[in-house]
């Protein structure tokens, strides 16, 4: 008896050493908020250093089209780290809301049903989805970020901002905006993350169409 005693409180001890204070999924949307906010706010310097750049390409034909899509998207961005900020006062339910429309940004078209329950066999398979779609977007990002420094090459030399430039833009925009919320995933509970999942999934759809039908 007293051995096993012994043995129960040896057992009881190790596995307190060894005991994880696991958060809560407020906790988990608090840091996920907050990591977001980081990630947005660098989004946001990046932005600012195209504004510095068109500042050197006076007279250039066309420059108008990055103003006006630069202003834009920093207004977007605003308004996701205004809820973000917001956030920080919410109570539980409420944030659980404010995550899902900071997600919802990302592609606010997207169908999804809220009501639906997602599995664990679901939410592996997401997580899986997910890298998979953040390494493709991190390899797209390189690739246009080297096609476009060769357009401003030639900008420099014919003074005219062309519409593939503006393109290009634009999707290293969208890459590193939804890379933002993909890269810190593993933040978020099953269900927001299943709908983050639906969301890249029919953005990547929407862009492979469209490079689709540009060739």
């Amino acid at each position: 008896m007293k051995k096993l005693v012994l043995v129960i409180i040896l057992v009881v001890f190790i596995c307190s050493l060894f005991a994880i204070d696991v958060p809560t999924q407020d906790e988990m949307n608090t840091m996920y908020m907050s990591r977001l906010d980081v990630k947005l706010a660098d989004l946001t310097k990046v932005l600012g250093t195209y504004n510095d750049t068109q500042k050197n390409m006076e007279e250039v034909e066309n420059l108008q089209y990055m103003n006006d899509f630069l202003f834009q998207m920093t207004m977007e961005i605003g308004k996701v780290r205004k809820l973000i900020i917001e956030s920080e006062d919410m109570n539980e339910s409420d944030r659980v809301n404010a995550v899902t429309i900071a997600i919802s940004s990302v592609k606010s078209d997207t169908e999804y049903d809220f009501e639906k329950f997602v599995a664990d066999e679901v939410d592996k398979s997401n997580k899986i989805q997910l890298a998979e779609l953040a390494t493709i977007f991190h390899k797209r990002l390189t690739a246009v970020r080297k096609a476009k420094l060769e357009i401003e090459k030639q900008i420099a030399e014919t003074r005219i901002l062309p519409y593939q430039y503006m393109d290009y833009l634009s999707q290293e925009f969208v890459y590193s905006y939804t890379l933002a919320f993909a890269d810190i995933s593993s933040y978020l509970s099953k269900s927001d993350r299943d709908y983050l999942t639906t969301i890249i999934n029919s953005l990547a759809d929407a862009i492979d169409k469209k490079n689709a039908t540009q060739n």
